[in-house]
Order: structure tokens, then sequence, then C-alpha cells
């Protein structure tokens, strides 16, 4: 190599004869450069003590997140698991209280049905709703109106809407001898269940059961008021009729009663046993108003009509006797 050459070359820090650390002397001043420590020493002994002390730290810390993560899945599983057997324990208990439930067996029922109840986490959910109003029924059917009554006040708490409960309580309120309160219920439902013309589900029974306790009151006039603002929203039926009769026959008011039950017996044409009950109290109102030749006419067809019983054989000897 030229002398000149050689000069220029140790003044540049190179060795003469090293082409290639000529070469790779620009790369080294670039990777320099690009950490920001071109001629800085390297990171000695405590340096590499603390990077290798970081990373077993961070290792721990996926250890513990992993740990975390799998403590999360196994408590997310055994609670499915468990709800599972729950609603399975749930479904089994309302199906075992609902055959009992059509089989008669209305304490077994309610038994099953409590059961069901108790191993449910919460009391608000659609099978607890569905648990109680079966318990309900059986309640009612079994005569303890009490309870039925506190089950359905339950019922109305949850869905308040659901007018068809509160027909219910008001037929339990009628049941226990509570007219007033049989009246109010049943009002309400009148109030809020919008158009007369469609009349909530239920209905029938619920007058007839408050229309009842108002008549064993002795609050005939109320009790009318409710048959006749029945009738006058379309609720034409000869139950209707039949306790129209009894109260005014309560009220020695025999003639309106002879009217009313001749009036359930055109709407009672296809129920036999309705029919049977108008036909014997029609009997009897012309008995009372000393029509005895009408009355006797009336309960020798009733026998004809439906067989001869202990009370109109009684009346008939009566009449026969006058």
């Amino acid at each position: 190599m030229h002398k000149h050459a050689q000069r220029r070359l140790r003044q540049h820090g190179c060795e003469v004869g090293n082409e290639q650390k000529q070469w790779k002397y620009p790369l080294q001043r670039a990777a320099s450069l690009r950490f920001g420590a071109e001629s800085a020493p390297g990171p000695g002994a405590a340096g590499r003590a603390q990077a290798q002390e970081k990373e077993p730290a961070g290792q721990r810390l996926i250890a513990w997140a992993v740990c975390i993560l799998l403590v999360v899945l196994v408590a997310f599983a055994t609670m499915r698991v468990v709800g599972n057997m729950s609603t399975s324990k749930q479904r089994e208990l309302r199906a075992a209280g609902i055959e009992k439930l059509d089989a008669g067996d209305f304490a077994g029922a309610i038994a099953d049905f409590d059961q069901a109840l108790a191993v449910m986490d919460k009391d608000t959910g659609e099978m607890a709703v569905d648990v109680l109003r079966y318990r309900a029924e059986a309640e009612y059917r079994l005569e303890d109106y009490e309870a039925a009554y506190y089950s359905y006040k339950l019922l109305m708490e949850r869905d308040s809407k659901n007018l068809q409960y509160w027909y219910m309580a008001s037929m339990c309120c009628a049941a226990m001898g509570d007219a007033d309160q049989a009246v109010e219920l049943y009002d309400y439902v009148q109030r809020t269940g919008g158009d007369a013309k469609k009349p909530v589900e239920g209905r029938l029974n619920a007058l007839l059961s408050v229309g009842a306790a108002c008549v064993k009151k002795g609050a005939y006039d109320q009790a009318m008021s409710l048959y006749e603002n029945a009738l006058r929203d379309g609720l034409d039926d000869g139950k209707i009729y039949l306790q129209m009769g009894l109260c005014q026959m309560a009220e020695e008011n025999y003639k309106d009663a002879a009217d009313s039950f001749d009036q359930g017996k055109v709407k009672a044409s296809e129920d036999r046993e309705l029919l049977r009950e108008l036909s014997y109290n029609r009997a009897v109102c012309s008995e009372y108003l000393y029509k005895y030749d009408e009355a006797l006419k009336l309960f020798e067809e009733y026998n004809k009509s439906f067989g001869p019983d202990e009370r109109a054989e009684h009346e008939i000897a009566f009449l026969k006797s006058r």
C-alpha cells in the first residue's frame, strides 16, 4: 500500500492490512449511535445482575395471573354445575307437585312446592312465580284460604298487572267471610281491567263468591249491584241469575226472585245441574207466593226431569195436603 494512504488510515484509527475492520467500523459506529452510547462502556456486572433479577419477577407475575384465571374458571364451572343441579331439583319437585295436585293430593302437592321454593337461590324468577302459582291453587283447593290468600298476595306483589291474582285473592277473602275486603279486591279489577266486553278471566267465579259473601253478611243491595253491573257488562250467565234469585229470596222478594230463576233457566239449558237448582227454587217461589197449584205442578215437573229427591218429595206432600 502506498505510504501516504497508510498514513491516512492510521489517522482514522484503522490498522494497515485489516480490510475487514475497515468495512465493520461504520456498522459498529451506527450500532453505537442507535443506542446513544457510541463510546459508553458496557453494563458491567451490576447491570447484568439487575437484568437477571427482573426476568424472574415478570415470570412470577405471569404465573400469578394464570393461577387467578384458573381459580376463576374453576369457580365459574362449579357455580354452573351447582346451578344446574339446583334447577334440576326444582323441576323435579315442581313436576311431582303438579302430579299430586291433579290427583287431588293437595297437601302433598303443597309440600313439594314448598321444597321447590326452598331450594331456589332467589324467589323472584319465573320458575319461583310458576311454583308459587301452583301452590296457591293447591292451598285454595285444600280450602286453606288464609294460606292461599297469602300466596296470592305474594304473586300480586311480583306482578300487580295480572288481575287474575286479584280475583283469586277476593275469592279467598269471601271464603273467609271478609266480604268488605273481597269487594274491594273485586272492584279494583273492575276499575283497572280495561274493556268490559273482554272481562278478565275468572270474573264469573269471583263475582259469585263475593256476591255470596255479601248475601251472607246481609248486604243484599251490594250483592245485587255487583250482579247487575256484571250483566250490563255482558257477563250473561245462568249462575248469576241463580245468585240474584237467592239474594232476592233472602229479602223475601219472591216475585222478582221467580223472574230471576226463569231468566236463568233460559241461559242454563245445557247445564243440567244448574238447571236443577233453578227449577227447584222457582217452584219454591210459587209456594211462598201462595200459588200452591202452580208450585205443585212445578215440583212434579222437577221430579219428572231430574228424578225425585227428598226435598222435592217433602214439598209435594205438603202441597197435596193443602
